[in-house]
């Protein structure tokens, strides 16, 4: 048929190209091919095609599956199962083709009435789920009918298998899926017409039995001969290896290790009728088949098995004078082999790569496993890139394998049947002992002489094993004794076994087994990290081995582990159960928080109250350690985690709550008691996890509650409440109380949960309730009535509570408006001037009162009482008074402060003693240095004491100054001062009062001398006292030595600049990013910054911060400043950035700084960066001075870089780079690009292969 013939006919037919193309079995693509010519159209789909033109509009055409026919035998198959078959016999044949894909699949005699034609055990619950079987024409009727029979006799059925003689498209396929999840089911797989013609093809009982035909399969078959089920035909991961061979004529030979989907990246070749599987070596039949068929292509499938297969192919294809082209897969072991049969050059070779971890998950949902996330990233790290491996392993689960999978030992099945072919039946013996060193593995030479092997027999042996991607090379660093005594770090070569269930599994079976197992202490002594042994030994005894003394051996090994290690090893031996927990916290009680995650999962009534005790211990305090764990915070996340069952889902708070009310009354504290008692009433359940692939993207996890969910958590209140009314107020945690009411506040309106209208209902009446039970019990805590009442509004809940006037009047929430007014006016008279009638004593009295009512209920905002003492202490007779009283009482430094102002201000009798009182008390010193630096005139020894703790809070000195509140003497005094923390603190706050113009100002211009914005029409700068205009300089009289004192300010400021510190630790990122304003503005005073801070000095000190101011100047200087600069620098300055950037492209001043012995260590600094045409000549001062061209390349690189994205393009990047100077006319340049390309290209090598190990196994 010609492509004119094939346009005729679809447009007689009536079909769209796709349609035609699902008829005949291939992608639309390719009938557009053979359209246009592109293509032949193969014998095989030309009998399609002429079927079609006989069959006209009937349209039994399209009734063919999606599958390929090709030969007689097939397409009579796929007649058969369009007519008419007996249904009992279908269902029957149905059962038993699906038993090799899903073993617990049993039939049911007359299952019909309950909706089971079949039955398939699941292995996670005791409840079997139901194979739907028809050869109806009605499919969603007859599925619907069944499943709701199903259900009527299993309420909780919510999978199934369906079945059917029919051909099913793709949108049949969604509404099956679709009529199933409506009645609440999912259907795990629907096999239809095409699978069943593949499964017969190769069954000629059942052929004969249920279709009565008989007949010889082809030698050439679209069915692969394969272990593994072929799931569906999208292509993932494997687009540029299908168009390879697609678009390449010619022998050709796929190479990849078991799993890695040779098998179904070739049928997609045959789905689009490029290729047919040889499945028989009967040479008679293959020729006819290549007479007849002619395929464009045969796949010789796992040619390594027998590699003279291709050879006896190539002769039947001369023989027959057939041009079709030769496709063989191999294991990458063998390849090498194939290839001499296949006579074909690397080019004609590919090698698949494992896929990358998001493809993978991709992969294994296609397969029909949607989640939950755990079992998605088990099965993907445990294919570990190999997509045809994944498939299976999600099948097994699909058909109630789920724990054989997970444990590793379907994986250990799989693959060990497949290598015993490479190896012999010695497989597990072979590989147990490197399994045995977990990540780390062991040394080959030390592995075989325990096994009694030759090192080159056991290292061809992991050669084969390693080309199957089953073991890798290792690395680990250890510390051995010298010769001379001392510790030497030494890198040990090793091979492991990846992934690490199958470590696991392995160990469990050799070393465990009842069958000859190995001496295990023998080679424990051999592998390359003790830990890593370990670690293999517990996850072994998760999957059944008998280890009792393997506490033992981690108690042994803990002194020579780091505390961190051990704690991780602690941790998995307490995941192995409720046994093994309550061991760990008897052995290691000291190491309780680091396990604590995995003891509660095993052993919460253990746990529980150690942890509680520690918070006791700890009284209320978070940890000082901010690395350290908070062990409220451990229970919180393991009581409100979600759980995949709502029964663990009210267990857990459950048990929390009972737990801790047993441990209060057996003497615990009450307070923490009822901490974990608020956790557990949390309505909130959320957790953050990563994908399951690549690991890049965090997910958030949210819990929503059921009726039943509350009606748990409000018996938990009940038991709570009957707590809390026999506790006086200071045992009572208000704070964790008040935080739980808002939780159930703003829960229901979450609308990341989604929560149901009548869930809902459920959570406001509870809140409603929960918040009346608490406003009951604190009727006399105004604080916490106004809280409560405020929280409730929030919800639209009305409550009952009791408030206080006066409370309200100083914690009221107010329009934006009416805050301004009472922020710059104060409050109103009515609420002043009841204050104002107080005795002294009455109104410290109350005040204190009302400030520990908002303490104890947290309310920090709107807060009122700083500014009512603002204006009191304006009408009060005597401040002085007031404010030791209100010192006597404890009130806070905002209330007290006015009144020691104004006393300050006024000189009143007691002020010094006042302030000298502040600055002796901890929580008034902030207000005591204020007031005695920014009084006009303070007593010097006051000053003094100011001064001296000033220092300490250098941001609110800063801010004083900025403000223009500390007077000049006292400011001449900060400049001075002998802690440089201080004194830098009050120049940037002084300059930048000065300096910076604000919105409104009159015009200003900028001094010549010191950078400060000054008036257009000044006389003389504010900040230098230099003159700025002259004729205004002469209109003023500047009398009484006010400009020389000003100069002496400016003289002292500037001192002060020169004195940043050195230590990072005492200059802060505030000022290093101002003084860099303030000099970058100076460039008289910036030269001198940069010699009085980096020359003559040679004590190796410094600063990094002090070095980014530096490099921020050095565009303001101009060359001569920056060759004096340069001149000054002396050997230890530590300022490699620095000398970069004073020379940058002034080849003269690289030459001075290169005849400079003394800063040898900066010769090479000016170089960082990547060559360039300016780069070229400071290269060549380099090499004239004796330095390598490593020395050159590696200072290219400098001492550190930044980079956004894959490490390897960066070093790509600097790769072309150094390849722009092999053009160089001078050969020394060219032999520092050569070396630097050749450098950079191995770590952008280096670089690829993390990157794709991290893509392939995640992060």
């Amino acid at each position: 048929m010609t492509n004119a013939e094939l346009k005729s006919l679809r447009s007689r037919l009536g079909f769209t190209q796709a349609a035609l193309a699902e008829a005949v079995g291939v992608v639309p693509n390719t009938l557009a091919r053979w359209e246009r010519g592109e293509l032949g159209i193969p014998g095989w789909a030309a009998e399609r095609l002429d079927a079609a033109a006989r069959s006209g509009s009937s349209g039994r055409a399209v009734s063919r599956p999606l599958g390929v026919v090709l030969d007689p035998h097939h397409g009579a198959i796929v007649d058969a199962l369009n007519g008419a078959l007996d249904p009992s016999v279908f269902e029957t044949c149905a059962v038993d083709l699906l038993r090799r894909d899903w073993p617990r699949v049993v039939p049911v005699a007359g299952g019909g009435d309950d909706g089971f034609d079949g039955a398939v055990a699941d292995g996670a619950s005791e409840e079997p789920f139901p194979l739907v079987v028809t050869t109806a024409r009605n499919l969603t009727g007859n599925l619907r009918e069944n499943l709701k029979r199903a259900q009527r006799k299993q309420a909780t059925l919510d999978r199934a298998l369906f079945a059917t003689s029919r051909r099913v498209t793709s949108h049949m396929r969604q509404k099956l899926r679709a009529t199933a999840g409506e009645i609440g089911v999912k259907l795990l797989q629907i096999y239809e017409q095409d699978w069943f013609a593949q499964r017969l093809y190769a069954e000629p009982v059942w052929c004969k039995r249920l279709l009565r035909l008989t007949g010889r399969p082809r030698a050439l078959s679209p069915f692969p001969i394969t272990r593994r089920p072929v799931l569906g035909d999208r292509i993932l991961g494997r687009e540029r290896e299908t168009r390879w061979l697609q678009e390449q004529p010619g022998d050709r030979l796929l190479v990849g290790a078991p799993g890695s989907g040779k098998t179904f990246l070739l049928r997609a070749l045959v789905l689009q009728g490029q290729a047919l599987f040889k499945v028989d070596d009967d040479r008679e039949q293959i020729a006819n088949d290549l007479r007849t068929l002619k395929p464009p292509a045969v796949i010789i499938d796992d040619a390594h098995v027998d590699p003279d297969a291709i050879v006896r192919f190539i002769q039947i294809r001369q023989e027959v004078g057939s041009d079709v082209r030769i496709i063989a897969t191999s294991w990458p072991g063998e390849a090498v082999a194939v290839q001499h049969a296949l006579q074909v050059p690397d080019s004609e070779v590919l090698n698949l790569e494992l896929i990358d971890a998001d493809t993978m998950i991709e992969i294994i949902k296609s397969v029909g496993i949607g989640g939950p996330d755990d079992l998605l990233r088990v099965i993907r790290q445990q294919a570990a890139g190999r997509p045809g491996l994944a498939a299976t392993l999600a099948h097994l689960c699909l058909a109630g394998d789920i724990r054989r999978v997970v444990s590793g030992d379907e994986l250990v099945d799989q693959l060990v049947s497949q290598l015993d072919r490479l190896v012999g039946f010695r497989t597990q013996k072979l590989l147990a002992p490197f399994a045995l060193g977990g990540n780390a593995g062991a040394p080959a030479q030390t592995v075989a002489e325990a096994l009694g092997t030759s090192l080159i027999e056991l290292s061809n042996d992991l050669t084969q094993l390693a080309a199957a991607g089953i073991v890798q090379e290792s690395r680990t660093s250890i510390l051995e004794t010298g010769d001379d005594g001392t510790p030497v770090r030494k890198t040990r070569v090793g091979v492991s076994v990846d992934p690490s269930p199958m470590r696991w599994v392995l160990v469990q079976r050799v070393f465990f087994g009842s069958v000859a197992p190995l001496p295990l202490d023998q080679f424990l002594e051999i592998v390359s990290n003790e830990a890593d042994a370990l670690d293999t030994l517990i996850g072994a005894r998760s999957r059944g081995a008998s280890i009792p003394d393997l506490a033992e051996r981690l108690e042994r090994a803990d002194a020579r582990l780091p505390v961190d290690e051990s704690s991780r090893l602690w941790a998995e031996y307490a995941s192995l159960g409720p046994a093994e927990a309550r061991d760990v916290i008897d052995r290691r009680p000291h190491r309780l928080l680091e396990v604590a995650e995995d003891v509660l999962e095993q052993a919460p009534e253990t746990a529980i109250p150690l942890l509680l005790d520690q918070v006791s211990r700890m009284d209320g305090s978070r940890p000082e350690d901010l690395l350290s764990r908070d062990p409220l915070d451990v229970l919180a996340k393991w009581a409100t985690r979600l759980s995949p069952t709502r029964e663990d889902w009210s267990y857990r708070r459950s048990a929390l709550s009972r737990v801790a009310d047993l441990w209060r009354r057996d003497g615990g504290d009450a307070r923490t008691a009822l901490r974990a008692m608020c956790i557990a009433l949390n309505p909130k359940s959320e957790f953050a996890t990563t994908d399951p692939g690549r690991g890049r993207r965090i997910r958030l996890h949210f819990g929503t509650l059921g009726h039943r969910h509350v009606e748990d958590l409000t018996a938990l209140w009940e038991s709570m409440l009957s707590v809390l009314r026999d506790l006086d107020d200071s045992e009572t945690p208000w704070h964790d109380l008040l935080s739980l009411v808002s939780a159930w506040v703003h829960y229901p309106f979450d609308h990341l949960l989604g929560i149901p209208d009548n869930v809902r209902n459920d959570v406001l009446t509870f809140a409603q309730r929960l918040i009346q039970d608490l406003a009951d019990i604190s009727s006399e805590h105004p604080g916490l009535q106004h809280e409560l009442k405020g929280t409730a509004e929030l919800a639209g809940l009305n409550i009952d509570v009791t408030l206080d006037p006066e409370f309200e009047a100083l914690h009221q929430n107010l329009e934006v408006d009416d805050e301004m007014k009472m922020m710059t006016d104060g409050p109103p008279d009515s609420i002043l001037e009841p204050w104002e009638r107080r005795p002294v004593e009455e109104m410290t009295r109350r005040l204190a009162w009302i400030e520990s009512e908002a303490d104890l209920a947290s309310i920090s905002y709107p807060r009122w009482s700083p500014y009512l003492c603002a204006r009191l202490a304006k009408r009060v007779r005597d401040p002085a008074a007031v404010a030791e009283r209100f010192m006597e009482g404890g009130l806070p430094a905002d209330l007290v402060g006015p009144f020691v102002l104004r006393a300050a201000n006024a000189a009143q009798p007691r002020w010094e003693a006042i302030l000298r009182r502040c600055l002796d008390d901890d929580s008034l010193r902030g207000l005591g240095l204020y007031a005695t630096t920014t009084h006009p005139e303070p007593p010097p020894e006051l000053l003094s004491i100011a001064l001296g703790a000033a220092g300490d809070y250098a941001r609110s000195v800063d801010t004083w100054c900025l403000r223009k509140e500390v007077p000049r003497a006292t400011l001449l005094q900060m400049f001075c001062s002998a802690d440089a923390r201080l004194a830098v603190a009050a120049a940037i706050g002084h300059w930048c009062g000065h300096a910076i113009r604000r919105a409104g100002d009159e015009p200003k211009k900028t001094c010549s001398y010191c950078g400060a914005e000054v008036v257009a029409e000044a006389a003389v700068c504010c900040m230098c006292l230099r003159i700025v205009n002259m004729e205004e300089y002469k209109k003023h009289r500047f009398a009484d030595g006010g400009l020389e004192r000003g100069r002496k300010l400016y003289d002292s400021w500037r001192q002060a600049i020169l004195r940043a510190p050195a230590d990072e630790g005492q200059i802060s990122q505030h000022d290093e990013y101002w003084l860099g304003e303030i000099l970058s503005r100076n460039t008289r005073l910036a030269e001198e910054w940069l010699v009085s801070k980096f020359g003559r000095r040679d004590d190796g000190n410094g600063s990094w911060r002090l070095e980014g101011i530096a490099v921020k100047l050095v565009p303001v200087l101009d060359a001569p400043q920056r060759a004096r600069v340069l001149a000054e620098l002396r050997s230890g300055c530590r300022a490699e950035k620095l000398v970069k950037e004073l020379v940058a492209t002034d080849v003269d001043l690289y030459r001075e700084l290169l005849d400079r012995r003394e800063l040898a260590e900066c010769h090479l600094a000016p170089l960082a960066g990547k060559p360039c045409k300016t780069w070229r000549g400071r290269a060549l001062l380099a090499l004239g001075k004796g330095y390598s061209v490593d020395d050159i390349v590696y200072a290219a690189l400098g001492r550190s870089y930044s980079w956004s994205g894959p490490m390897s393009e960066m070093w790509a990047e600097w790769q072309r780079a150094f390849e722009t100077l092999l053009n160089d006319v001078d050969r020394r340049i060219v032999q520092i690009g050569e070396r630097g390309a050749e450098i950079m290209g191995g770590r952008k090598q280096r670089e690829l292969e993390i990157e794709h190990y991290q893509a392939v196994h995640g992060r």
